[in-house]
């Protein structure tokens, strides 16, 4: 997982909405008015759908009181709806008393995967943990450390993607992200499930999706990706269209894809079953396992064995007919074991190069000058 320092999860994953403003006494669903003194005075602007940056209606760290007129809101400290948000579920005649007068930057709706009681101000740190914060004046909020008692909350979704900027929960973002959902250079949906990255450490030009994508060439992203944030699900990543070639299943985000053989080859990615990693990784387990057995039964009993040390020791490569490939066994046997039959054993693959003869024991492949130099095995009768 990533370690670097980032603004609010939605600081990366909001672009600017259209914002709608109306006048005051305009009928609708949902309608919050922010004021720009306390007690619900002064000038004030009402607001019926996300607003991304309140500077678009002159409203920026203006806010003092709230009236909501419908709904149930989020109000911000940064744009893009980044840093600690307040729940505004009520009317608040002075939004000091959340730390928030005079701070809010953004506003949306409240999504209803969000359950926190009116007033509390929370956010979400980069590995979608819950940070809460108390007022340190009326401006001013700080993260509830270690043994504070937690607001009286419902228990929090793990899916509303609120964010605080920082690991450390002690700043939060004021400025349009770098890459990501919100830059210039990102490309995709406004809310993706997975983003992909031209650079390692999630940096450079993205491109998000929430869908399967069987090319990556429209977008101009073949074979162009170094790094992978993944914010919802299993996704599944190929080397060539349609999910062809070598794939791999991953799960969480990925900084650098050279780690898995994946640098710049990916040309497509589908999102797989919940799970589906889990699952992989057991079958792999129980493959292995089946595996060590067979093999440690061939050791026993098998026509013929090499083995990777001199004197029949270490690790053992048990065949009772032709193998072109040794595998992991290449160019590593020291010993071979005869039970039956006569042998051909050659320095390269398909039964090429220097090849010797054998129908007995060997216990020292140096007699043969053929230590460490074995590719193919085949069977001569």
């Amino acid at each position: 997982m990533r370690q670097e320092n980032r603004g609010g999860l939605l600081a990366k994953y909001g672009l600017i909405s259209a914002l709608l403003v109306v006048t005051a006494g305009t009928a609708s669903a949902q309608v919050i008015r922010l004021h720009d003194a306390t007690d619900y005075q002064g000038a004030n602007t009402d607001i019926i759908s996300e607003v991304s940056d309140l500077a678009t209606v002159d409203f920026s760290n203006k806010a003092k009181s709230v009236t909501v007129l419908g709904g149930a809101w989020l109000a911000c400290r940064g744009t893009y709806l980044s840093g600690p948000c307040v729940v505004i579920r009520e009317p608040a005649a002075n939004l000091g008393m959340f730390g928030m007068s005079t701070a809010i930057q953004s506003v949306r709706p409240l999504p209803d995967t969000v359950t926190y009681e009116h007033g509390t101000v929370f956010s979400r740190d980069s590995v979608g943990g819950v940070i809460f914060y108390r007022p340190t004046g009326e401006t001013s909020v700080t993260p509830i450390g270690p043994g504070s008692a937690a607001p009286p909350v419902a228990t929090p979704s793990q899916s509303d993607g609120y964010s605080g900027s920082s690991d450390s929960y002690a700043e939060y973002s004021m400025t349009k992200p770098e890459s990501g959902p919100g830059a210039d250079n990102y490309k995709g949906p406004r809310y993706p499930s997975v983003i992909l990255y031209r650079q390692r450490d999630y940096q450079g030009p993205s491109l998000g999706t929430e869908r399967d994508l069987r090319t990556l060439w429209p977008d101009d992203f073949d074979n162009a990706t170094s790094s992978i944030e993944i914010l919802n699900g299993e996704w599944e990543v190929c080397e060539d269209d349609n999910f062809e070639g070598k794939c791999v299943v991953i799960d969480a985000d990925q900084d650098r894809l050279w780690e898995l053989q994946m640098d710049n080859r990916i040309s497509s990615i589908r999102q797989v079953p919940e799970g589906t990693r889990w699952r992989e990784a057991r079958e792999a387990r129980e493959r292995e396992q089946r595996e060590d057995v067979e093999r440690a039964e061939g050791i026993r009993k098998d026509d013929l064995v090499l083995f990777e040390h001199g004197n029949f020791g270490g690790r053992g490569f048990p065949t009772n007919g032709s193998a072109i490939n040794l595998g992991d066994m290449n160019d590593k046997a020291s010993s071979i074991r005869v039970r039956k039959g006569r042998w051909e054993v050659c320095e390269h693959g398909g039964f090429t190069g220097k090849c010797v003869e054998v129908s007995s024991d060997v216990r020292d492949l140096n007699s043969l000058g053929m230590n460490d130099k074995l590719s193919s095995v085949r069977r001569l009768d």
